[in-house]
């Protein structure tokens, strides 16, 4: 290697370090030492915390995506909450023994989220994140329905399909939210077979820019189905009832 090579190599090595200390989060990403990969115990108590102390909550950020059907994997499990009652989802997680305060999420795209509170499970791989349903404009009792898990016996709450469509689209213009038009994307993608996922979404917006949006992702979501290079394409065609239903509940 020349000594131009060699300096490009060392150049090039400290700007990825400088990116990881930044941007890199590998407590989301593996844990802590000692930690056990969370499970669906984990999620029903974490749950259980919010229905006994009465909070009014939905699923928000991907496991809102999981609830729809779409298979990505959520690093923090954020959960919308009324913005009155914040300060006591707080008090439910650190009263229960369960949950310490820690801090927020270095990913890159995550900055929008940086001042809401983020809680660990104790023990566990299992990172909370708590946003205020204002920050989707989300009426979290209007605005959501809830599923039951046939076996398990948990039941979660998710905003309707044109609400979450507007609550990524509004997120993305008033908060800089970027990942949202990526969100409103796969959630197209992985529900096209379904009418509640059809034209109407359109007709259920009232923001002049986010129906703008959403028939442009509508388009991007027809060519990505037409076309054999698609990287999502047949994905959801092999998907059952069945493992939809366990979709929702991914954890």
């Amino acid at each position: 290697m020349s000594e131009e090579e060699q300096k490009l190599a060392t150049r090039n090595a400290s700007q990825v370090a400088t990116l990881r200390a930044k941007y890199a989060d590998n407590e989301a990403l593996y844990g802590l030492p000692g930690d056990r990969r969370r499970n669906r115990h984990d999620q029903k108590e974490l749950v259980e915390i919010f229905n006994n102390a009465n909070l009014r909550w939905c699923l928000a950020g991907i496991p809102a995506l999981n609830f729809w059907g779409v298979p990505k994997i959520a690093l923090d499990y954020d959960l919308c909450v009324s913005p009155d009652q914040m300060e006591l989802a707080t008090g439910a997680l650190i009263s229960s023994g369960l949950f310490t305060t820690f801090r927020p999420t270095r990913l890159r795209g995550e900055e929008p989220f940086a001042p809401y509170p983020r809680f660990k499970r104790v023990g566990v791989h299992l990172f909370v994140r708590l946003i205020p349903s204002s920050f989707f404009d989300l009426d979290v009792e209007r605005d959501c329905l809830s599923a039951t898990h046939r076996d398990f016996g948990l039941t979660l709450q998710a905003p309707y399909p044109q609400c979450l469509i507007h609550a990524l689209l509004f997120a993305n213009n008033r908060h800089k939210y970027a990942r949202g038009l990526v969100d409103v994307e796969y959630l197209l993608l992985h529900n096209a077979d379904d009418v509640e996922w059809g034209d109407g979404l359109v007709c259920a917006l009232e923001d002049e820019l986010e129906i703008r949006q959403l028939t442009k992702a509508m388009g991007t979501r027809a060519r990505q189905r037409n076309s054999a290079e698609g990287v999502l394409r047949g994905k959801w065609d092999d998907v059952t009832e069945e493992e939809r239903h366990e979709r929702r509940f991914s954890f």
